[in-house]
This record gives structure tokens, sequence and C-alpha cells, in this order.
């Protein structure tokens, strides 16, 4: 996924990927930027007006657009980065999915159940 950084909030997705595709002919072939590219979300930006926009692109025009380092959009340069988000649970505390899919006791629950039952770890010694 790439990162565009500092867009315009009153751009539509539409206006977004037309005025890539129209500014940017170096990178994007017209043809077939609509299979290949798609506005994932909106990021808050420090500046009102603007947001950072997540757009999910493969294959050779994701490179081309990272070596290049910056696309035009409304003839202003927008600068790129690699967007990768993190997602960890908060019940396990392990990354790559949420709590809502964690299928595993949370740490809480089973330090309170190892009291309850008598037993305490101490460092990986079990003490009944």
């Amino acid at each position: 996924m790439l990162r565009l950084a500092g867009v315009e909030k009153r751009l539509s997705d539409k206006d977004i990927m037309k005025g890539l595709i129209l500014e940017n002919e170096d990178v994007f072939c017209e043809s077939e930027c609509e299979e290949i590219m798609r506005v994932i979300t909106r990021k808050p930006c420090i500046n009102q007006y603007k947001c950072n926009v997540v757009i999910e692109m493969r294959g050779e025009v994701f490179k081309k657009a990272i070596r290049k380092g910056k696309l035009f959009l409304n003839l202003v340069a927008t600068y790129v980065s690699e967007y990768m988000e993190t997602v960890q649970c908060f019940k396990c505390w392990r990354f790559g999915h949420t709590q809502k899919r964690c299928g595993r006791m949370s740490r809480v629950t089973s330090v309170e159940n190892n009291i309850e039952a008598g037993m305490i770890v101490v460092k990986g010694l079990l003490i009944a």
C-alpha cells in the first residue's frame, strides 16, 4: 500500500485517481489503472484541510511510484511512502489479529484462574 501525504480533503476518491493518472503518465498507464489501484482509507493530517490517503497498488506501478518519491496531484507535488499498518490484539497482546478474532485466553484471565485454583506462578515456577 502507498501513502500520499498532504492531499486536499475536498478531493473525492475518483478525483484523486483521475488526477494521479493524468499528471503522472511516466508512472501510470491509463488503460490498466482502474484495475491495479484503489483508495483504501484517509488518515488525518496536521493541516485541517488536508489528509493522508492510503492507496492499494499492485506490481510495477507501486515500485515506480516508490522509486519516484513524489507524485503530482492538482499540480502539487505529493510525497509518497510505503504504508504498512500493524494490527495488535489487546487480549493476548500478539500481532496479526484483533481482540475480536482472538481465540486465546487473555493473560490477565489465565493469571486470575491460577490464583483462584490455589496455584501461583513465580518466574516460570509453579508453586501449589
